[in-house]
Formats: C-alpha cells, structure tokens, sequence
C-alpha cells in the first residue's frame, strides 16, 4: 500500500473567496480579495469535502 503525504491546494477566485472550508474547518486565505495572487494551502491526504463560497462583484463594462 502507498503513503500519501499531505497535499497542496492552490487557490484563486474573482473576486473575494468569502470562505474556504476544508472538512468542516474555515481556513482562512491571505489573498482572499486578490484574483492575481493565488493562496496556497496545505491539506490533508485524507481530505473529504473542500467547499468555497466566491462572491462576485459584478461586470466592468456595459452590457447593451
């Protein structure tokens, strides 16, 4: 049987990444606000349910 070590997650979202849970635990994210600064967290090998909830500011340009 192989052993498999903790894992990295890496992590952007447009435009705040308002939570990041990991089995159940809120991890938080430095560059949560910063869609050209990836987070990069280390997660367990076992890790069941990662969940993030993005929000959206809106278009930057005019719909017609």
């Amino acid at each position: 049987m192989a052993t498999v070590g903790p894992m990295r997650l890496t992590i952007t979202v447009n435009n705040e990444a308002v939570y990041l849970y990991v089995d159940g635990v809120l991890t938080s994210l430095p560059n949560y606000r910063s869609f050209l600064n990836a987070d990069t967290i280390v997660i367990p090998a076992d890790t069941s349910v990662i969940a993030v909830q993005g929000r959206d500011w809106g278009v930057s340009f005019s719909l017609i």
